[in-house]
């Protein structure tokens, strides 16, 4: 991120940052219930906990864990011992991939929200981590920089006699401007309801949620949308 900044300062490109006062834990645990390559997320208070699905490691299912909560519930976690941490990130996983064994080192990042204020610049364009970082819900900061690539190979394509060019540049960031401001808003918005342990807050959160995954159209729609379509 150190490099990113620099790259962006040369450029004369300022950015937008939102804290939230949280941290992520980001580690990886073996487990004997299969995932069946499906990513889960559960919220409450403090942030989202993440499984995600990845490989099998010596005979035993596996998930990556991006665990987001108040910072010093981060901090104060991250030092407990590999056994206590898992045990408590099977009570916060509710059991659903059963017990969690630790089998990686654990990393820790501040929770931020970071848009540069351009995308382009002299014969550069912007993208993924150098022009947004998002929290890590809904895999949305991943999402949004294959959005960011795709969008660079569709215009390569009309542009290939000079892919610098100001029409190239003005292109870019007409595809991509709107879409990453309007993402992080509503991540923003939502990461704060998430993380708040208001009683209003965590009733709205829990009605928003089971109306999202009852009524299928709307599941759906917002699938898509979470894809970037």
């Amino acid at each position: 991120m150190h490099n990113l900044a620099v790259f962006r300062q040369a450029h004369g490109i300022a950015v937008k940052t939102a804290r939230y006062g949280q941290k992520a834990l980001a580690f990886v645990v073996a487990h004997d219930v299969p995932h069946n390559n499906t990513s889960t997320e559960i919220y409450r208070d403090g942030g989202a906990f993440t499984l995600v699905p990845l490989p099998m490691h010596e005979n035993r299912h596996a998930s990556a864990v991006v665990w987001m909560d108040h910072g010093r519930a981060s901090v104060d976690r991250k030092a407990a011992t590999p056994e206590a941490l898992a045990a408590e990130a099977t009570t916060r996983s509710c059991h659903i991939l059963g017990d969690l064994t630790l089998i990686s080192p654990v990393g820790s990042f501040p929770i931020i929200t970071q848009i540069a204020e351009r995308m382009t610049a002299e014969r550069t364009i912007l993208l993924a981590e150098a022009a947004h970082v998002l929290p890590p819900i809904g895999a949305q900061g991943l999402n949004t920089s294959l959005a960011d690539v795709a969008a660079l190979g569709a215009l390569v394509d009309d542009h290939a006699a000079d892919p610098g060019s100001l029409a190239f540049l003005t292109g870019y960031r007409d595809l991509r401007a709107r879409d990453i401001a309007t993402r992080a808003r509503v991540i923003d918005a939502f990461n704060r309801m998430c993380r708040s342990g208001h009683p209003a807050a965590q009733s709205l959160r829990q009605r928003g949620l089971a109306i999202a995954h009852d009524v299928t159209p709307l599941r759906n729609r917002l699938m898509q949308a979470g894809l970037g379509h």
